[in-house]
């Protein structure tokens, strides 16, 4: 292997911007959850959720925004973005279970 500045700096660019896309992920998987949380009417981040909090909440708002219930033009999209606030949060808790499996999430 021989060493060249160019190639030492090549690397470090491209960790750099690994890091940088990294920090990008976590920062829009975390809005992502606070966005998931508000649409469904959970409490905000500090606060620990369990898979049946998730589960009424979910079902409490499709009862209220189902489109065959809810007269509103836009029910549709709203319970569009039930279903997917709730894919959102399910997702981050199996997640959570698979990781710490001995911890209550």
């Amino acid at each position: 292997y021989e060493w060249s500045a160019e190639g030492a700096f090549h690397e470090y660019r491209s960790s750099h911007q690994q890091r940088a896309a990294n920090d990008a992920a976590e920062e829009h998987a975390e809005e992502a959850l606070a966005s998931a949380r508000d649409v469904l009417g959970l409490p905000p981040p500090p606060t620990a959720l369990s898979e049946a909090q998730v589960d009424r909440a979910y079902k409490d708002q499709a009862r209220k925004l189902h489109p065959d219930r809810c007269d509103a033009a836009d029910a549709t999209k709203r319970m569009q973005e039930v279903v997917a606030a709730r894919d959102v949060l399910k997702d981050y808790l199996q997640r959570d279970r698979e990781f710490a499996p001995d911890e209550v999430v």
